[in-house]
């Protein structure tokens, strides 16, 4: 009996450590599949890390890339503005408004005469122009305006026969109905004004120096 016993606490001992053994490989394999997720997962990081980086770079040469050509338009825009003043100041009419439209591509201008014309009061920076969205040769009134342009598809540029100080300038649009404003884009020398729609008979634009 007392051989029997060594032998059965042989036996359970030689299981324990066995079962020991088992659970020290379980636990190695599962500790180098947790060691291969966790380097997955830092690749996964760096790759993330590296991509984010790439954004940011594509991000930043858009962003030179639009600050170029804004700076292009805005070059282009007071070269225009230039050309439209140039136009006025060599216009054989004086209560004329010189009127640029585009045709095929390519803009048209005219000498449009219009019979209330006011002069800019000395020391007041204003303008003012009254015209018919479906037909800008039909202007009612203008005062220290030198041309406008049609852009087409109710976008219209105003150029000033004077510039304001700065853009900082109070604009009001009225029309005789309701009108839908998409967008205003304001410069020393000119505005430009964009609507959703012109189903009007004339808009009115003022703009006056704060």
């Amino acid at each position: 009996m007392h051989i029997l016993t060594i032998i059965g606490t042989a036996f359970i001992v030689i299981g324990t450590i066995f079962s020991v053994v088992g659970q020290y490989k379980n636990k190695q394999q599962a500790d180098a599949k947790l060691t291969t997720e966790i380097r997955k997962k830092d690749s996964e990081i760096v790759d993330l890390v590296k991509g984010k980086n790439e954004l940011i770079h594509q991000n930043k040469q858009l962003h030179s890339k639009v600050d170029m050509l804004t700076s292009d338009v805005t070059i282009l825009t007071e070269k225009f503005d230039e050309l439209m003043r140039k136009l006025a100041k060599e216009k054989k009419n004086p209560n004329a408004l010189i009127v640029a439209q585009e045709i095929k591509g390519n803009l048209s201008f005219k000498e449009v005469e219009i019979q209330n014309i006011s002069p800019t009061p000395v020391g007041i920076k204003e303008a003012k122009l009254i015209f018919n969205p479906k037909n800008i040769v039909t202007i009612q009134e203008s005062q220290n305006v030198s041309s406008i342009t049609d852009n087409g598809m109710g976008d219209y540029t105003i150029t000033f026969d004077k510039d304001f100080s700065n853009e900082n300038y109070y604009i009001d649009i009225q029309g005789n109905k309701e009108l839908n404003i998409k967008n205003v884009s304001k410069r020393k020398g000119s505005i430009r004004v964009q609507f959703d729609e012109t189903n009007v008979e004339w808009i009115q634009i003022i703009s006056k120096e704060k």
